[in-house]
């Protein structure tokens, strides 16, 4: 399993990208992603795709969850919400689960 997060930078209406400004879009979007890798260590980043073509600058993020220390079957095994919980989210119900926690987060 793996999950596609898309990071944006504006929207259409009230974002230019010219000449002078991709090389800081570029650079914030770079800046985004070593950020998301290091409070997110048990989401394992597979591959980032920065797109400068469309109206707004943005970034696909591909990783996968993982978590370790599984007492049944593998020791370290994929999983969105045993990832998460490694970082602190607990499922608090229908209305608010351990992705909703976090995308807010």
């Amino acid at each position: 399993m793996h999950i596609c997060f898309k990071v944006q930078i504006g929207n259409r209406d009230d974002t230019y990208v010219g000449p002078d400004e991709g090389e800081i879009f570029m650079q914030i979007l770079r800046d985004y992603l070593y950020e998301f890798m290091k409070n997110n260590p048990n989401l394992y980043v597979v591959g980032t795709y920065i797109q400068m073509d469309e109206e707004t600058p943005h970034m696909h993020i591909d990783f996968v969850p993982w978590v370790s220390g599984c007492k049944r079957g593998m020791e370290t095994t994929n999983g969105l919400k045993g990832g998460l919980a490694g970082r602190g989210f607990k499922n608090e119900g229908k209305g608010y689960t351990e992705w909703q926690q976090w995308s807010e987060a």
